[in-house]
């Protein structure tokens, strides 16, 4: 799932219920149309719902050696 809210100046409607979404965000889920939305700069993303790599990789970063 994603948590996204129109972008600036922007109204989106939820192509299934046909409302707008809400200024201050809802989840919906990942799919092609909010990803296209996302890309188009239409909605923000402005939390995840699931975790990522990225949310629950806390090892170190191994450096690589210099000579």
């Amino acid at each position: 799932m994603l948590k996204i809210k129109p972008a600036a100046g922007k109204a989106i409607r939820d192509p299934l219920t046909m409302k707008l979404l809400a200024s201050e965000g809802e989840e919906k889920p990942r799919n092609s149309f909010w990803i296209r939305r996302l890309a188009a700069g239409d909605v923000v993303e402005v939390g995840s719902t699931e975790n990522t790599a990225d949310d629950t990789d806390t090892a170190p970063k191994k450096r690589s050696k210099s000579k």
